[in-house]
């Protein structure tokens, strides 16, 4: 097969509009209807979201860690966006979701 014959499929970049990711970020964090906002893609304009994941396992929650998941809007500002603990006295794997 000749270089040429291959081609790569190009994606769109996605270059972050500070303004518009701020705006973006209003909306999913602080909207009643985010719900339909968030089962779209994200425009890609906005750029990229950053999470970050902590779990604790320290003290009491040794046993049954909690886990949080952060949203982070600036280099030195982050939101909780969510917060699961492991539940106890089960067999499985069942986590409390908030």
């Amino acid at each position: 097969m000749d270089m040429e014959q291959l081609r790569i499929p190009s994606f769109p970049m996605a270059h972050r509009r500070d303004d518009l990711f701020n705006q973006y970020l209003n909306l999913v964090m602080y909207d009643v209807g985010a719900r339909q906002l968030l089962m779209q893609p994200i425009p890609l304009e906005v750029g990229m979201l950053q999470f970050e994941i902590i779990r604790k396992k320290t003290g009491f929650t040794m046993l049954h860690p909690e886990f949080h998941l952060y949203l982070e809007k600036s280099a030195e500002e982050r939101v909780s966006v969510m917060f699961a603990k492991k539940r106890a006295f089960n067999k499985t794997a069942n986590f409390l979701i908030s």
